[in-house]
């Protein structure tokens, strides 16, 4: 491939959509709202320590079903969440958080999943973390 040498028209996605993605979910599977998704397999399921982080759930869905994938669920996949991290301090700001399950934030990194960093201390233990799927790639 070369440079361009004329025009071309290119696809985006609209702001809001850019971040959000929708990823088939493993059999007999309930996800939350709010709840970290992890990777299984390529099936989402809420997220348990060392899976690869797909986003955060922005609805609640069950895949009652004994298929894989006969549900979606559609994840955030990059952004800015606050949570509580039980030793967060005013001088973790680029700290590498991770979750250890679809509601725990943690600095331990030991078989847990990455998600992103601190960019903002809120108050003793509640920081802003910034995260993106793709963290784990970079990492």
């Amino acid at each position: 491939m070369s440079q361009l040498a004329a025009n071309a028209q290119n696809t985006y996605e609209l702001p809001g959509f850019g971040n959000s993605n929708t990823l088939p979910i493993k059999a007999s599977t309930e996800i939350f709202l709010g709840s970290a998704v992890g990777l299984a397999s390529g099936y989402a399921r809420q997220l348990v320590a060392g899976d690869l982080f797909g986003g955060f759930a922005e609805q609640h869905v069950n895949n009652s079903v004994a298929t894989d994938g006969a549900a979606v669920i559609p994840v955030r996949q990059s952004g800015r969440i606050q949570c509580a991290i039980t030793s967060a301090a005013v001088t973790d700001i680029n700290k590498a958080v991770y979750m250890s399950d679809g509601a725990t934030f943690t600095y331990t990194s030991t078989s847990n999943t990455l998600i992103g960093r601190v960019v903002r201390w809120v108050s003793t233990g509640v920081v802003v973390v910034e995260f993106n799927v793709t963290v784990q790639a970079a990492s």
